[in-house]
């Protein structure tokens, strides 16, 4: 799985704690987690956050993937947590040096900032990096549009390649 333009990677720890347990020991289950921004990569590859920022989750979940600092203002993923995610900077309209496949691409919140020529670009390639049937999911204000029909639009930003 890709998560593109993770920012401080609260997207990437999620999907780690939502897959957690769901697939068997045996499967190679890894997240490469980009972002332009050297900055938010080091927060996030740092895994500390405030309690603003996992304040969406249960104490269970908290207790299971968090350690918490002495005055409670801080919390920090476990190592256990962060194992199968690979943090790296990485320039979207550059080339990329992985070459995938990939069976899911989070692109959530990215693509607004771009004009449509370079999202047509952004979306070709990751088409390209993607699995037979893998999916892209994109932010709630994004959409591929009409010209995308390689993709198949199951609702809500989900979308999966093979819609020809």
């Amino acid at each position: 799985m890709w998560s593109a333009g993770c920012s401080t990677g609260e997207e990437p720890y999620t999907i780690a704690m939502t897959l957690s347990g769901l697939f068997p020991s045996d499967w190679d289950v890894k997240i490469l987690a980009t972002d332009l921004d050297s900055n938010v990569l080091a927060k996030a590859q740092g895994g500390t956050y405030t309690a603003a920022n996992v304040n969406g989750l249960d104490q269970s979940q908290l207790k299971r993937w968090f350690l918490k600092s002495h005055d409670g203002q801080l919390y920090k993923v476990k190592p256990e947590l962060q194992k199968n995610i690979f943090f790296k900077r990485l320039n979207l309209l550059q080339s990329w040096p992985m070459q995938g496949p990939f069976d899911v691409i989070f692109c959530r919140n990215v693509v607004i900032y771009f004009d449509k020529p370079t999202k047509d670009t952004l979306f070709k390639r990751y088409y390209d990096i993607l699995t037979e049937s893998g999916h892209l999911f994109l932010g709630h204000s994004e959409t591929l549009g009409k010209d995308h029909k390689e993709f198949k639009n199951l609702g809500q930003t989900i979308y999966q390649k093979g819609g020809l």
